[in-house]
């Protein structure tokens, strides 16, 4: 049996090692904006465009996304992709509107640096997320195929 076979219930399943996977990236890049969301958050609460009970549930489904992110699943991929386009948005949009208020204070500043780098973590996301989507979704004949055989080979 080949090394990327595994033998379940006498079907033999392939171990989807595709070329345009970058999964691995995106989970990090998910787990970061969540550990810097939760540090920063706290400090900069009454700058930000939503609540603090939003920002918790936006750090929770970031957590979450990474944890589900496999190259089983095109939902995931397509999620993944989603959640990176809507956070580039979103931080670079707060980024934009934060500029003017940056001479007025230290937190203000804070507030515009973490956000740029926040919506910069989502732009690489987006990238490789959109570099899965692309390999799982178009690149087809690259992909390796997804059939189960039965029997020996």
């Amino acid at each position: 049996m080949d090394s990327h076979l595994r033998a379940v219930d006498q079907h033999v399943v392939p171990v989807v090692a595709t070329v345009h996977y970058y999964g691995d990236i995106v989970r990090r890049l998910f787990i970061a904006i969540a550990i810097t969301l939760t540090i920063v958050s706290p400090f900069v609460v009454s700058l930000l465009p939503v609540s603090a009970f939003a920002i918790s549930l936006i750090v929770l489904a970031l957590i979450l996304l990474a944890g589900l992110t496999n190259p089983l699943q095109r939902w995931i991929i397509a999620t993944d992709f989603v959640v990176s386009a809507a956070g580039v948005y979103s931080f670079v949009y707060v980024s934009a509107t934060s500029y003017a208020a940056v001479a007025l204070s230290n937190t203000h500043l804070a507030f515009f640096v973490a956000s740029h780098f926040i919506a910069f973590l989502f732009a690489f996301a987006l990238y490789y997320s959109s570099k899965s989507f692309r390999g799982l979704f178009f690149d087809l004949p690259e992909r390796p195929e997804y059939v189960r055989r039965r029997g020996p080979e």
